[in-house]
């Protein structure tokens, strides 16, 4: 689909990615850092300055390597080199935002996707999932109801898991702070009937590919409330979804009528004078960072009782 296709990127080392610094997937997110009042950085060109000298490396996270939007680079035709074969990463969570969906429904760019004939508007993407994520009705394979499948459409498995780095020294990006395991709804289903519980099949601790042991922090299902500190003070947020490797967070603490469209709020910045914002109702960062590796799951009772979990 052309739509998704424009979006395909390609991960390139720092130093070969550079050169093409303004179709890099973390732009966004490098722009964040370096217009953030906190920081000492006066452009991204301070940043990227930042990073050469120390590794690639800012507050723990690693930027040695940078994905880069392919359809953007003219110089290079990523499809059609070998080494390149089977590692291109589409990115269905930007192509259908509303935003994108609205732009790609301007008459100009409905014939351009659509090999210059017009169209009438998309409103609606279908999507696709494969076996993995199917289940046979019954598993008599003698019966009609083993060619039937119940089917959880991918990303949409309700529960989180979330680990942490037992030894915070070994931090870096082949070593994250945490990881995320995802609940199977089927794996869900059949360890609550095996047990007879509402439990969730998860581990306390696991092992990852580079031997390293990540601990159980917490999980998170929709709607669960975490809380983010600095030196501001505290932020509430509010678990919405996840997407492949991007967790999804939403503001609740401002009133929504006031600032609909500003998620990852600061103040007005004397580098930009405006506020910063994100997606219209969610957001996966807070200041630069990303919610899901700074915050803490609270507890909230009926009589509005807030604890750690």
């Amino acid at each position: 689909m052309n739509q998704l296709k424009q979006f395909d990127t390609i991960e390139l080392p720092f130093e070969e990615a550079e050169i093409y610094i303004d179709f890099i997937l973390e732009k966004e997110e490098f722009e964040a850092i370096a217009n953030d009042i906190e920081t000492e950085f006066q452009s991204i060109n301070d940043f990227i300055t930042h990073l050469r000298a120390n590794n690639y490396k800012y507050k723990k996270t690693d930027y040695s390597k940078l994905n880069v939007f392919i359809d953007k680079v003219s110089d290079q035709d990523f499809r059609n080199e070998k080494q390149f074969e089977g590692k291109i990463q589409d990115h269905p969570e930007i192509a259908f935002t509303p935003e994108a969906i609205e732009e790609m429904n301007k008459p100009e760019n409905i014939r351009k996707f659509n090999d210059g004939k017009n169209h009438k508007p998309i409103r609606k993407v279908t999507t696709y999932t494969g076996f993995g994520k199917q289940r046979a009705v019954s598993g008599n394979k003698e019966s009609v109801k083993s060619k039937k499948y119940v089917v959880n459409d991918a990303g949409t498995n309700i529960y989180l898991s979330v680990y942490e780095l037992k030894d915070k020294s070994k931090v870096s990006r082949k070593n994250p702070i945490r990881i995320f395991q995802e609940i199977n709804l089927f794996d869900l289903i059949d360890y609550q009937k095996s047990t007879d519980t509402n439990g969730l099949p998860i581990d306390k601790k696991v092992i990852s590919n580079d031997s390293e042991e990540y601990n159980l922090l917490f999980t998170l299902t929709q709607n669960d409330i975490v809380k983010i500190s600095n030196e501001n003070g505290e932020f509430i947020y509010a678990f919405n979804r996840f997407s492949g490797s991007d967790i999804y967070f939403r503001p609740i603490n401002h009133s929504s009528e006031i600032y609909s469209y500003e998620v990852d709020l600061k103040p007005i910045n004397p580098k930009t004078g405006k506020n910063s914002g994100s997606q219209i109702n969610e957001t996966t960062s807070f200041n630069g960072e990303q919610i899901k590796n700074i915050c803490i799951k609270l507890k909230v009772d009926r009589l509005g009782n807030i604890s750690k979990v």
